[in-house]
């Protein structure tokens, strides 16, 4: 989607009325010379197809000074993240990088729930048995997950397993920067999809068994190689 180009604070008024999705303002000027990378940057952003759910646009800043006025942008460029009139998100000077990385956040965010949820299902279900852990089977990267590894592996069960860590959206996360950082909140996630507040967790056939805890007693029950399918 290209990068709609606005002249007045009008037609900035107006986009922001009229727009349902997440929306990035970029305020720049002529003038500026920090303003060259940038711009690039973001009508690269926009054109790409993961961005579709994103809005882009376009504003030079002393063509809306009472807009700046309200929003405190005092220097530019600077890239403001709106929804429904509201700030959630500043990337302010020529940080390219900062302001690939917010819209990448903000990308993970916009990902219906729906969609989200079918992936999530998809994950579960990759095998009979599924372990969400932080970290891999060779290296857990905490104690609770290590110890998961223990039990499951003292049944020399075969397993498939997905690291948490590596992706944000399907653990839950929270990004909390404020002014010239990032400000997302990310609230869907496996956690809020299986009604499980920690991880690891482990999946028998679709179905959650529990977290470590559960796991542990179910060993000492004699109980865990009936669950697994041995």
């Amino acid at each position: 989607m290209a990068v709609l180009e606005l002249k007045n604070l009008e037609d900035l008024t107006g986009f922001i009325n009229d727009s349902e999705q997440p929306i990035l303002i970029y305020l720049h000027a002529k003038w500026a010379n920090e303003c060259k990378q940038i711009t690039e940057v973001f009508q690269t952003l926009a054109k790409e197809d993961d961005n579709s759910n994103i809005r882009f646009a376009m504003v030079d800043a002393e063509n809306v000074q009472q807009f700046c006025k309200k929003y405190i942008v005092t220097s530019v460029p600077t890239v403001l993240y709106l929804k429904k009139g509201r700030e959630m998100a500043r990337v302010q000077g020529a940080n390219a990088a900062e302001l690939t990385k917010t819209v990448s956040s903000l990308r993970s965010a916009s990902v219906p729930a729906e969609s989200l949820n079918d992936r999530l299902k998809a994950l579960i279900n990759q095998a009979p048995i599924m372990l969400f852990m932080k970290g891999t089977p060779e290296g857990a990267q905490c104690k609770f997950s290590r110890t998961m590894l223990d039990i499951l592996n003292k049944y020399d069960v075969r397993f498939g397993s997905f690291n948490v860590l590596s992706d944000d959206t399907v653990r839950e996360d929270l990004i909390c920067k404020v002014h010239s950082y990032v400000k997302v909140f990310f609230v869907i996630g496996l956690k809020a999809y299986s009604n499980w507040p920690t991880y690891p967790q482990l999946y028998v056939k679709g179905e959650l068994i529990g977290g470590v805890d559960i796991v542990k007693e179910m060993d000492e029950a004699n109980e865990l190689a009936s669950t697994l399918g041995l």
